[in-house]
């Protein structure tokens, strides 16, 4: 009996040592590196402030920001070895076998109409239109020009404008502006400015329209996937969309190669916990998405979805990492005992409230149209109960942080058997 209780009890022992020791010493951290390409448009999660606040909540794992010269040049640097984790978009390029880690931005396309258009889709948009593309790249470009000829309008025969929002107004008054092309997260940064200017230029609310058949459009083709625009994205005193759209999105994603189980489940929980954070003062925050792993084309690294499916590496994983990085403190083993009590007892929390969220998801994904109001009052109960835990400090961070990852999964499968939503809406 003895020597089982001492088999039991050494690797809880032995890994509290070793975070106690890691919490005193810069010896056992472990540094990976992000390679982070310019762009107009920047993620709050992908600034300086949060890797500086992500290595402050990891105990062991340290983040450094590798500056690329683009998208492109992104997806190289993992092959060549300059990073160990890369944010790419896969119209731009994906690096080969990388598994995703997370969604740190979905860009939605779609356009931003006078309000009174006559314009409910791209297809209505008629040869000599005028057609302004808000903020201007290469990828955009690309992007309205597939759009437009799926839905059989020549490129060639309209009129394209390079416009910064600011510009908005003067092309509805002198090029009589038909539409304005945006790419971006609904409701934020440069397609909300265009959305107020046009709005002021006409003193009409503006309308927005979405991509027909997204989902037959992304099956075409690799880089394309389909995601919706929620309900008033935009606000004012009449938001738009009057109802979720289903449209065609970019996904910007942070990817590896190559990288063990332990270390990426340790980044993505850390990168939620910062997350959690900045959202109080950066709403944009929200764009950080579980990575979907329902898309065979971006396979989601296996660290990372034990992560999403709330059964995150615990204490005897941490035992591997703190062994791979340096020495165990095995003469402060007297001091954890207590330590190793308190964690375990807040792991098993978590472990229980995160079960109760995966059995509720797996009722999501076969639920009836008619049970998913039962299920999203479960799911909002399991929410009050994460609340309460937090608040009383019975979970950890990192029970909370996995816990909230579910919940997020949770509300995602019901948002799927919605009639108007996913797949289920083409049909």
């Amino acid at each position: 009996m003895r020597a089982i209780a001492i088999a039991v009890l050494l690797p809880l022992v032995l890994t509290g040592a070793a975070k106690i020791w890691a919490s005193r010493t810069d010896s056992l951290h472990l540094t990976i590196r992000v390679a982070i390409p310019p762009t107009p448009e920047s993620s709050a999660l992908l600034s300086n402030k949060t890797w500086t606040e992500f290595n402050r909540k990891s105990e062991w794992l340290r983040v450094e920001a590798v500056p690329v010269k683009d998208f492109y040049d992104s997806a190289k640097s993992l092959d060549d070895g300059r990073a160990d984790i890369a944010w790419v978009r896969a119209d731009a390029a994906m690096p080969e076998d990388a598994k995703s880690l997370a969604v740190v931005r979905t860009d939605r396309a779609f356009l931003i109409v006078p309000g009174g258009s006559k314009i409910e889709s791209f297809g209505d948009i008629k040869p000599k239109s005028v057609v302004g593309i808000i903020n201007s790249n290469p990828f955009k470009e690309m992007m309205l020009e597939r759009i437009l000829s799926y839905n059989g309008v020549l490129p060639e025969t309209i009129r394209i404008l390079r416009l910064k929002p600011s510009e908005v107004p003067e092309a509805v008054r002198k090029e009589r502006l038909t539409a304005a092309f945006a790419v971006g997260v609904p409701g934020f940064g440069s397609n909300l400015e265009a959305f107020a200017a046009m709005r002021r230029a006409t003193g009409k609310t503006p309308s927005i329209v979405a991509v027909d058949n997204a989902e037959a459009l992304s099956a075409r083709g690799a880089a394309f996937e389909a995601a919706e625009i929620l309900i008033g994205s935009f606000p004012g005193g009449e938001p738009q969309p009057e109802e979720s759209l289903m449209t065609v999105v970019i996904r910007h994603r942070l990817v590896t190669k190559d990288m063990s189980d332990w270390v990426a489940g340790e980044f993505v929980q850390r990168l939620y916990e910062v997350k959690s954070k900045l959202l109080a003062t950066d709403p944009s925050a929200a764009a950080l998405e579980a990575a979907p792993s329902e898309d065979v084309r971006f396979p989601v690294h296996p660290g990372a979805q034990a992560v999403y499916d709330g059964n995150p590496p615990l204490l005897y994983d941490r035992i591997e990492s703190l062994l791979w990085t340096g020495a165990l403190g095995l003469s402060l083993i007297g001091s954890i005992f207590t330590w190793t009590v308190r964690v375990s007892g807040a792991a098993r929390g978590a472990r229980q409230l995160s079960g109760s969220i995966a059995e509720l998801i797996e009722q999501a994904r076969e639920a009836e149209e008619s049970e998913l109001q039962a299920l999203e009052d479960q799911l909002d109960a399991l929410a009050a109960e994460l609340a309460e835990h937090a608040m009383s400090g019975h979970l950890s961070a990192e029970g909370r942080a996995g816990c909230v990852i579910q919940l997020e999964r949770a509300r995602r499968a019901l948002e799927l058997r919605r009639p108007t939503s996913g797949l289920r809406a083409a049909v």
